[in-house]
């Protein structure tokens, strides 16, 4: 079974949230998975850094040897079966941004 990191990232209002969306991370039907919470660092005029959690996310598979990873907002709550879903296709995914080069995972 391909290892697969969750990943998301957050900050600020967004932490109400963690809680109950590791609860759900948990509950999704796939052993060989491990979660990773990002929390960047902040500006001192309050900004995010553009794409840091994602970025600490990438280089958090990485060290891992993950096969995946998958990207997901802290408020949201995905089917038990998502993953199994996804995997059933078994298409490279990939992930591309202005500030980091594409890497294929």
């Amino acid at each position: 079974q391909p290892k697969v990191l969750f990943a998301t990232t957050c900050v600020g209002s967004y932490e109400k949230f963690l809680s109950s969306f590791l609860d759900c991370c948990q509950k999704i039907d796939y052993s060989n998975k491990q979660i990773f919470v990002s929390q960047p660092p902040i500006l001192e005029s309050g900004e995010l850094i553009n794409n840091a959690g994602r970025q600490f996310s990438i280089k958090e598979a990485i060290r891992q040897d993950s096969s995946w990873i998958f990207f997901l907002d802290v408020d949201i709550r995905p089917d038990p079966n998502v993953l199994t879903k996804l995997l059933n296709h078994n298409y490279p995914l990939y992930f591309v941004n202005h500030d980091f080069p594409q890497i294929k995972l």
